[in-house]
C-alpha cells in the first residue's frame, strides 16, 4: 500500500473536521440561550437600568449569532442558488430578526408594554372600598378596583409648573370658574391655553351622598396633560372607582431615564407631575369649595381609570409584544432542533454504503494496481489469449 505524499491536501473524501463545524453548530444553541434571556428582560425593561442594558445586549447578541450562522449556511448553498434568490433570502432573514428583536424592544419601551406589565404584576386591591385607599397606598399597592366611590370631575382644577404659568399669564388668567345654570357642579377650565403641561386634580368621595352631605374627600384623582373624565368602572360585577396609585407609578416608572416627550400617548407624563403641583391643586379646590380636610391628615393621589382607558396604545402593544416574543422563541427552538438534526445526519451514513476516499490515496492505489499487474502478467498474456 502506498502512502500519501506530504503537502497534498485531502479532498472532501474524508469525514469533515470536527473543530470548526462544532463551533458553527453551537451558534443556534447560543442564539437560543441569548433569546431566552432576552424575552423576560424585554418584558421587564422598565424595572431598572440593568435590565434595560441586559435586554439591549442579549437582543444584539441574538441578531449577530443568527446572522453569522446564516452566513455560514449561505456559503454552502451559494453554488445551488442564484444571486436574486440569495438576496431575497438574506432580506427575509434580516426582516425576521428585526421583527423578533427590535420590534418587541420598541413596543416594550416606546409602546409602553413593559410599563403596563409593571402595573400588572403589582399588588392589586379588588372589591375594596375607597375608604381603604389611603392604607393601600401606604402598603405599596399598584392597582385598585373599588365597588363604591364618586369622582367629582366638575371640581377639578388644572395646575401648571412655574414656566407654564408664566406663559399662560401673558395670554389670560390660568383658570376660571364656570357655574352651570342647572345647579350642577362648578367646572374649572383652562382659559385659552393648551392642557399640555398641566396637572389636573379632582376630589374623590366615598359616595355621591357623602359629597352632597359635605363629607371630606377620601382621596384625589390626578391626571397629566388632559382633563379627568368619568371614571366609573363597570365590568358587569360592580360599578365604582378603579385606577392606579400615583405614588406607585412614579416610583415604578422612573427607574430608567427617558426623553421629554416619552409616553405621552399612554399616560407616562403623570410621572412628570410634581407633588407640589398636586398639593397646590388640592389647596385651590379646598379654598374654592370650602372642603374639609382629610380625616387621615395626608392626601392620597390616584390615577383614576381602567387599564384599557388609561394606557391607550400600550394596552394592545402589550399583547403584540407577547405574541412577537413567543413567535421569536418558537423560531429559535425550530432552528435549534433543525441544527441538531443536521449534526446527527452528518455523523451517520444514511445509506450505509458510502466510502469516502482521499484523492491522494486513490492515486496511490491506482499505481500499485498497475505495478502488480506488470508483476503477475508482464506480457499481458491473458489479454492476448482473449
Amino acid at each position: 500500500q502506498g502512502s500519501r505524499s506530504r503537502g497534498e491536501s485531502p479532498s472532501l473524501a474524508h469525514p469533515p473536521r470536527m473543530d470548526s463545524p462544532v463551533s458553527e453548530h453551537r451558534l443556534p444553541a447560543c442564539a437560543f440561550v441569548a433569546y431566552l434571556v432576552f424575552v423576560p428582560c424585554t418584558l421587564c425593561c422598565s424595572f431598572g437600568m440593568a435590565v434595560f442594558v441586559l435586554m439591549s445586549a442579549t437582543g444584539l447578541v441574538t441578531m449577530l449569532l443568527v446572522i453569522k450562522h446564516q452566513v455560514d449556511v449561505g456559503r454552502e448553498t451559494s453554488l445551488r442558488s442564484s444571486k436574486p434568490v440569495a438576496l431575497v433570502r438574506d432580506l427575509l432573514l434580516v426582516t425576521r430578526m428585526l421583527s423578533a428583536t427590535l420590534l418587541p424592544m420598541l413596543l416594550a419601551t416606546y409602546g409602553g408594554a413593559s410599563y403596563l406589565f409593571a402595573t400588572q404584576v403589582s399588588p392589586k386591591a379588588i372589591g375594596c372600598s375607597v375608604a381603604e385607599l389611603p392604607q393601600f397606598a401606604k402598603d405599596g399597592y399598584g392597582y385598585f378596583e373599588c365597588h363604591d366611590g364618586f369622582v367629582a370631575v366638575g371640581l377639578q382644577v388644572g395646575v401648571g409648573n412655574e414656566a407654564h404659568e408664566r406663559r399662560l399669564a401673558d395670554e389670560a388668567a390660568l383658570l376660571e370658574a364656570e357655574a352651570h345654570s342647572d345647579g350642577s357642579l362648578d367646572t374649572w377650565t383652562v382659559a385659552g391655553a393648551n392642557a399640555d403641561g398641566l396637572v389636573f386634580v379632582a376630589p374623590i368621595f366615598e359616595s355621591r351622598e357623602a359629597f352632597a352631605g359635605g363629607d371630606p374627600p377620601i382621596a384625589w384623582a390626578v391626571n397629566g396633560g388632559s382633563r379627568i373624565g368619568l371614571t366609573e368602572c363597570d365590568d358587569g360585577h360592580f360599578r365604582g372607582v378603579c385606577g392606579f396609585f400615583a405614588g406607585f407609578l412614579r416610583s415604578a416608572w422612573t427607574r430608567v431615564p427617558t426623553a421629554t416627550q416619552f409616553g405621552e400617548e399612554w399616560g407616562f407624563n403623570i410621572t412628570r407631575a410634581s407633588r407640589l403641583q398636586m398639593d397646590r391643586g388640592v389647596s385651590e379646590i379646598r379654598r374654592k369649595y370650602k372642603l374639609p380636610p382629610s380625616p387621615r391628615g395626608d392626601d392620597t393621589f390616584v390615577v383614576a381609570g381602567s387599564e384599557a382607558d388609561r394606557f391607550g396604545f400600550a394596552y394592545p402593544a402589550s399583547y403584540a409584544t407577547l405574541v412577537v416574543l413567543i413567535v421569536g422563541l418558537l423560531d429559535r427552538c425550530g432552528a435549534l432542533f433543525q441544527e441538531s438534526k443536521d449534526v446527527a445526519d452528518e455523523g451517520s451514513d444514511p445509506r450505509g454504503l458510502m466510502v469516502l476516499v482521499d484523492e491522494a490515496e486513490t492515486r496511490d492505489a491506482s499505481v500499485l494496481r498497475q505495478a502488480s499487474g506488470f508483476w503477475d502478467n508482464s506480457l499481458n498474456s491473458l489479454a492476448l489469449l482473449k
